[in-house]
């Protein structure tokens, strides 16, 4: 009974709930217009805060960010829209304008060339969208089976055979992307440095040696954590420990 009770307290006044997100995000997005660029993102990280997880509120935010001129903010929140929507090009291009002008220009380490070409295939598409293209091509591979088993003509049944197999390697295709899409958009190893300078370390210690340093904006990967520092590695591959509330993860 108590459990019926919440449900329909629930569904009565989400309504009411929806509402005032969305009321909250005109204020935000006319705060903005208004060049109210500190109010905006206040209004906007209450959004998040609230449970409201979107590609276009993360884009506004990084964008108030921006013309603040935190940069590290900015960076981050603009990645976390586009890991929401990774086939957005204004995302892509505001990420180049920011990490155009971090101080750090670190030289990533060659990949191959069939991982580069699968990256950017898993990018064409949100999670979503590469789920409802699975469905799709799960749907495709039952009609073409079907057919093949209604077909009588030999000429016909090895149409439909080599149709079916097709079918079945662009669905494997489809789940290998939906899988790794998903698996970046729930990924929260990549990190930003917000500070103007970070030291990284030898060691998870103060006073260990210095190794390099590395500025607001730039990206890199946790690799584990141990209390207060996490080791991290840059895309040179050169990696050591920071303390981690020099860095704001993804």
């Amino acid at each position: 009974m108590k459990n019926n009770i919440f449900i329909f307290l629930f569904v009565a006044f989400m309504p009411v709930w929806l509402v005032a997100q969305n009321d909250v995000k005109m204020q935000a997005d006319e705060a903005y217009k208004q060049e109210n660029y500190r109010q905006a993102a206040e209004l906007y990280e209450g959004l998040i805060a609230d449970g409201v997880e979107s590609h276009e509120v993360y884009y506004n935010l990084g964008c108030a960010y921006f013309r603040m001129n935190e940069l590290g903010l900015a960076i981050v929140n603009f990645e976390r829209a586009k890991r929401l929507n990774p086939s957005d090009k204004d995302t892509r291009e505001n990420l180049e304008l920011c990490y155009s002008r971090t101080q750090d220009h670190i030289e990533q380490l060659p990949q191959p060339l069939v991982s580069l070409w699968w990256q950017r295939l898993v990018m064409l598409f949100s999670p979503q969208q590469w789920y409802g293209l699975l469905l799709l091509m799960i749907l495709l591979v039952g009609v073409c089976v079907v057919w093949f088993l209604l077909s009588s003509e030999l000429r016909q049944r090895r149409a439909t055979l080599i149709a079916s197999v097709l079918a079945v390697v662009l669905m494997l295709v489809v789940v290998g992307c939906a899988v790794q899409s998903g698996h970046n958009a729930s990924s929260h190893k990549d990190a930003v440095v917000m500070r103007a300078m970070a030291t990284v370390k030898s060691s998870p210690d103060g006073g260990s040696n210095d190794k390099f340093t590395l500025h607001e904006g730039t990206k890199v990967r946790v690799e584990e954590t141990l209390g207060d520092w996490s080791r991290i590695r840059i895309a040179d591959g050169n990696n050591g420990w920071l303390r981690a509330d020099e860095i704001e993860r993804i």
